[in-house]
């Protein structure tokens, strides 16, 4: 063939070229592979052949069988010399080339079936020319993509100048008519501008307001005129026949119950007054005033005392002692720790409304029950424990007031100090390792109340920053949850009954022979809860005594109504009885027949109750309605289970409060079965039932009307707050709400929000039997939020 002959003339040159067909280069490096093989023998590195010892190592290398080339006998076309200028040229194929009569593809196929099926292939030259017309498209449209970018930022960079030359002749003409609008203002206000005019009235108005001042005080010391006297003469005659309607209410009210007192005390002087006893003392002069003297001898009496035909001296009421400006001023203000400010997300998720009641509730409702100061309630310790588990009380631990420590962790604190539980302290070592005595509750007066913030989940958003201000950095997206927190009332409790109960026995009766003193005074943070440890003492008193066993209740979260009273269950130790009202009926008769029967000095009844409702002469003494209460229903339930007539153990040991103590009802002391297709039993407490019958023995117990301010004692508090409001200066800015419009953060700095209207609200009865308060202590403390 052509490249064969082309191949044998290349050859024919080379050899012409180089002598005896080896090159220099060649040749040098012959003598050096020998140099180097000397050098490995003497080294002992040569092997047999004298070659290297290293090549011996190496696996032989196998011969490459090389593939025969398939035999393909084609026709070339001629080919362009240079295909970059061709490719500039526009390339007629079909003029140039008649393909019709030229066989363009030849392929010899070796026998077999297997390659009969090959397709055959297109021209190289062909292929060629297809990527070179690919090649250049790409080619063409980077160009035109590099183009299109160039073309837009000089677009977006001459846009950019016009926007800015626009601008600037806008200003320009937006500083002209400034101008001119400047220039026709001075013309007008003589010589300023209407901005520099205002500016120039607020510099100014300290002192237009201080001439402001000073007139209207030498008009109101000038212009005193005949109307505005006749105006205050008015109001003080009004306000004196107000004065004597609210008086004629006052005697109207109490008559029956001034007759009543006004006959003991005349039987109590004359008693007094025999021979035998000396003349009664006379009042001491201590902490009075000229003041009071005047206004004794005006009503005909003096600090002595008038005599009169008989020769005694007629006693005079003391008044209470008023205080001093240094008793005043030595007096520590109180501080309610309310548990600082919370986030204003955290604000709105609180739910305020169970504190801020303004009405009293048809049907008492445990739930909505919100202790106030003055009631008499059962402190649960055990409840209380599994609560602080739950939810511990973290404004404890930053305030480190001692008074919000537990009882169980005082004493614990007590023993660890080498204190011996005992007669001695208020403690005892069976209370503390007794988790059952723990089921037992405390007969608890209210103290105080305020309201205060459950912790803020969201506190550590807060910063300060230099000026001392708080500031809350929220994320943008928090927003407050659906489900609100409640919020917490901390209430101050004082004991009113020891840790333990009295040891009780058939034939001896109540006794307690481990006299404890009574527990210290301690907080409690309360909120409302599915099972809540601080409830109304006489509701619940009564309410647990008017069921019996086998009878038919109401589970509230069942849907089955078949539920029955199975039995009542009591402490572990057996000596404490079985706290109810039926194994001790014989003994409530022989106490409440030595209630009303007549005393030695003839003594009242009621003066007798408080006698036996104080616990170890302590001082501390229930209130006279719930002791009253306590003693009508134990009447009340004696009727409706008949006379028994006489006691067999009249001489038994205990009193009234001896009686109450060993009947309190315990937390899950209960045992129900919700259906009656079932056996299976569970405990619950008293208030977590409902009776399905009515009994007499609950008159005004079952619908909560326990306590109650009187029509008159509500009309003279609420006639002294409006009195107030008008004379005492700021007094206007508490009449209504508070808002957060008012004071920006109110509502995150005070949990409940006090005013005027409120407290007025609250004394007037509108829906309920009565009005919201149950005693004068709980408006002072509202009085006293303010």
């Amino acid at each position: 063939s052509d490249d064969s002959g082309d191949s044998s003339d290349d050859s024919d040159g080379s050899d012409d070229s180089e002598e005896g067909g080896i090159s220099d280069y060649e040749k040098l490096r012959m003598e050096r592979i020998k140099l180097n093989q000397q050098r490995l023998q003497q080294l002992g590195l040569a092997g047999k052949s004298g070659t290297s010892a290293f090549a011996s190592l190496k696996p032989a290398a196998k011969p490459v069988q090389r593939k025969p080339r398939k035999k393909v006998e084609r026709t070339f076309l001629p080919q362009r010399s240079s295909r970059s200028r061709s490719a500039k040229k526009g390339v007629s194929y079909a003029t140039k080339y008649d393909f019709r009569g030229k066989d363009i593809i030849k392929v010899t196929q070796p026998g077999g079936a297997r390659h009969a099926a090959k397709k055959p292939r297109v021209v190289r030259w062909i292929h060629d020319e297809f990527r070179r017309i690919g090649r250049q498209r790409k080619h063409n449209l980077k160009s035109a993509t590099r183009s299109l970018k160039a073309a837009g930022k000089e677009l977006n960079y001459w846009s950019r100048r016009m926007q800015v030359f626009a601008e600037k002749k806008q200003r320009i003409v937006h500083f002209e008519k400034k101008m001119e609008q400047d220039k026709k203002e001075r013309e007008e206000l003589g010589g300023y501008t209407r901005s520099e005019l205002l500016r120039e009235i607020d510099r100014r108005t300290p002192q237009l307001e201080g001439l402001l001042l000073k007139y209207d005080i030498q008009e109101a010391n000038v212009a005193k005129s005949e109307e505005e006297r006749q105006a205050l003469l008015e109001r003080m005659m009004q306000r004196e026949a107000f004065g004597r309607k609210i008086e004629m209410i006052d005697a109207l009210d109490r008559f029956p119950k001034a007759l009543r007192d006004a006959t003991t005390s005349l039987n109590l002087m004359l008693y007094n007054r025999s021979p035998k006893d000396p003349a009664p003392p006379r009042r001491s002069k201590r902490n009075s005033t000229g003041g009071d003297q005047v206004q004794e001898e005006e009503e005909g009496q003096t600090k002595d005392g008038d005599k009169g035909e008989d020769g005694w001296t007629n006693m005079v009421v003391e008044k209470p002692t008023v205080p001093t400006e240094t008793a005043t001023k030595n007096r520590k203000k109180e501080v309610r720790n309310v548990g600082g400010w919370v986030s204003p997300v955290f604000g709105q998720e609180l739910d305020r409304a169970w504190l801020e009641r303004e009405n009293a509730l048809q049907n008492f409702d445990l739930d909505s029950y919100v202790p106030q100061v003055g009631d008499t309630i059962l402190y649960y310790p055990g409840v209380h424990k599994a609560f602080l588990k739950k939810n511990p009380d973290m404004l404890w631990r930053t305030t480190r007031n001692p008074l919000r420590v537990p009882l169980w962790q005082r004493a614990f604190k007590e023993r660890k100090k080498g204190i011996t539980g005992g007669a001695d302290t208020w403690w005892t070592n069976d209370w503390l390792d007794s988790p059952d005595l723990e089921a037992y509750p405390l007969v608890c007066r209210v103290e105080r109340t305020y309201a205060e913030f459950p912790p803020d989940p969201y506190a550590h958003y807060r910063t300060v920053d230099k000026d001392g201000n708080v500031v809350w950095k929220h994320p943008k997206n928090l927003k407050p949850k659906k489900k609100k927190t409640g919020m917490r009332l901390a209430v101050l409790l004082k004991p009113l009954t020891p840790l333990l109960p009295p040891t009780f026995d058939e034939e001896k009766g109540l006794m307690d022979d481990k006299k404890c003193a009574l527990p210290p005074k301690f907080y409690v943070s309360t909120a409302p809860m599915k099972k809540p440890f601080v409830v109304p003492f006489v509701w619940t008193f009564a309410l647990t005594h008017s069921i019996r066993e086998n009878e038919a209740i109401e589970l509230p979260d069942k849907e089955s109504n078949k539920a029955k009273v199975k039995a009542f269950h009591g402490l572990e130790s057996s000596q404490y009885g079985s706290f109810r009202l039926d194994d001790k009926v014989q003994l409530m008769q022989r106490i409440l027949d030595d209630l009303e029967s007549t005393g030695v000095g003839g003594t009242s009844m009621q003066d007798r109750i408080e006698q036996q409702m104080t616990y170890n002469d302590s001082g501390n003494s229930f209130s006279a309605t719930d002791a009253g209460l306590i003693v009508s229903y134990l009447k009340a339930y004696l009727d409706e289970r008949g006379n028994i007539g006489k006691t067999s153990n009249a001489e038994a040991g205990g009193n009234l409060l001896d009686l109450i103590r060993s009947c309190l009802p315990l937390s899950q002391n209960v045992e129900v079965q919700p259906d009656a297709y079932h056996r299976k039993t569970i405990r619950v407490s008293r208030w977590d039932l409902r009776r399905k019958k009515s009994t007499k023995a609950l008159p005004g117990i079952q619908s909560g009307c326990l306590h109650s301010l009187e029509d008159s004692l509500r009309t003279k508090i609420a006639f002294a707050i409006e009195e107030s409001v008008k004379e005492i200066e700021f007094c206007d800015i508490f009449v209504d709400a508070v808002t957060d419009e008012d004071a920006p953060g109110y509502s995150c700095a005070v949990p409940i929000g006090m005013y005027f209207n409120r407290i007025l609200n609250r004394l007037k009865v509108t829906k309920g039997p009565t009005c919201y308060y149950t005693s004068v202590e709980s408006v002072l403390s509202d009085l006293q939020c303010v």
